[in-house]
């Protein structure tokens, strides 16, 4: 669930891609809430939601596949790997 600490999911999600071998793979969990804070009782975090359709397209823009999709109580998991350049 650290994803959704990430502002600019879109680089991350290229730099992973960027790290992987052809054939590599990644596993992606994001969190349900769409909350945009976390309440800690002495303070307030800033978070970043996730949604499914936008996570699909930045795996899709950093030259991945998502290989399954996922769906828990409170968190979508993709596991999407790196495709060859054709």
């Amino acid at each position: 669930f650290t994803f959704i600490h990430i502002k600019y999911k879109q680089a991350a999600i290229h730099k992973a891609a960027a790290l992987l071998s052809d054939g590599g793979r990644v596993v992606l969990s994001i969190d349900k809430n769409q909350d945009k804070h976390i309440d800690t009782g002495i303070s307030k975090i800033e978070i970043f939601p996730d949604n499914p359709k936008d996570i699909s397209a930045f795996i899709e823009n950093a030259g991945m596949i998502t290989d399954s999709f996922t769906e828990t109580e409170s968190a979508y998991i993709f596991c999407a790997e790196k495709t060859s350049p054709i």
